[in-house]
């Protein structure tokens, strides 16, 4: 628990950007495992250390629907972070002085600038093929050099931006150096960014997770009996990717990543089929339907047929069996398909 008269003075001192962010408190419980008793003297770690884990746990383009922003920081993966932090920093360094004369970051602290620096360089050096302004065509690539195309990654107000830069360019250069670091130590691109031109650390995430979207359109059923005016059908499916980076990740966090994956997606509520159902599934499909228009004849087949095996439990009627297939077709559809 935090004292009280230190913490008014943290939140008062912090920038606005950190006033209601969680990021305050994972960095005054770090700064107090690390040393211990804290005081007044602490505060200005305490911010520095916030806005890092602040940068370091922005949303990104693959994770719309933030199921990364819940997922605490805590003081082992800071230790992990400045111990591989330690084995570059003169890598960083030979970039820094390669692309801006000097070992010392150009934007000291100070991420506003930096990323008002980005902005302006990308317009400044983005030429259109046409000869249109470079601040008309900032973010545009000729077609014909699509190979070469870098993108340079930024905080952005609550999420990470992805821009286009210009091949060859200053800030090609920089992106392409993020990239390689990036891959190398497993700090996220704009963190690497972030160090390179403000000097403020990037942290390891704990674990970072990606929805992947799998989508295509369906012209028709395929059924012979479709007719002209056959709506067009879309399958989607979904699944999650989770990267664990923290050595120390606890079943207790993977469940509620879980828990948080089916809340966001609207899955919590959806339950799997039930081994009745999955029979009277196949029981239909093996028997060649579902018929486009539930006939009748069909229905009374697929009773008899169900009512025959001991395990099921009878129907008298063939509305009864139709109308419990019914609901096992709409909850794949849910699943899988949207008009």
């Amino acid at each position: 628990m935090p004292n009280q008269d230190l913490w008014k003075i943290i939140s008062q001192e912090a920038p606005p950007e950190l006033q209601e962010h969680n990021a305050l408190e994972q960095a005054y419980a770090i700064a107090a495992v690390i040393n211990g008793s804290l005081t007044k003297e602490d505060i200005p770690y305490i911010i520095r250390t916030a806005k890092r884990i602040a940068i370091n746990t922005l949303i990104d383009e693959d994770d719309l629907h933030g199921l990364n922003k819940n997922i605490a920081i805590g003081y082992r993966d800071l230790v992990n972070s400045d111990f591989v932090i330690s084995k570059i920093v003169h890598w960083i360094g030979q970039i820094r002085e390669e692309l801006f004369d000097s070992a010392e970051p150009p934007f000291d602290n100070d991420l506003e600038s930096a990323i008002k620096w980005v902005e302006e360089t990308v317009k400044a050096e983005t030429v259109d093929q046409k000869g249109s302004t470079a601040a008309d065509s900032a973010g545009k690539m000729p077609d014909n050099i699509s190979f070469l195309k870098s993108e340079i990654y930024l905080p952005y107000k609550n999420s990470v931006k992805a821009i286009w830069v210009q091949p060859g360019a200053l800030l090609y250069h920089l992106g392409k150096r993020a990239i390689n670091i990036s891959q190398a130590t497993g700090f996220r691109k704009h963190g690497v960014i972030v160090y390179i031109l403000t000097g403020l650390e990037p942290i390891f995430s704990r674990v970072t997770l990606q929805i992947n979207y799998g989508r295509a359109q369906l012209p028709f059923t395929g059924h012979k009996n479709d007719m002209p005016d056959t709506k067009p059908l879309t399958i989607a499916s979904r699944s999650l990717s989770v990267n664990i980076h923290a050595p120390d990740l606890s079943p207790a966090e993977l469940k509620n990543i879980y828990e948080s994956y089916r809340r966001e997606l609207k899955l919590n509520k959806m339950k799997s089929l039930s081994e009745e159902q999955v029979r009277l599934f196949y029981l239909v499909l093996n028997t060649g339907g579902p018929p486009k228009n539930g006939a009748k004849s069909f229905w009374l087949k697929i009773r008899d047929k169900w009512n025959s095996m001991p395990e099921n439990k009878p129907y008298k009627s063939w509305e009864g069996v139709y109308q419990r297939y019914k609901i096992i077709e709409q909850k794949m559809h849910n699943m899988y398909f949207k008009k």
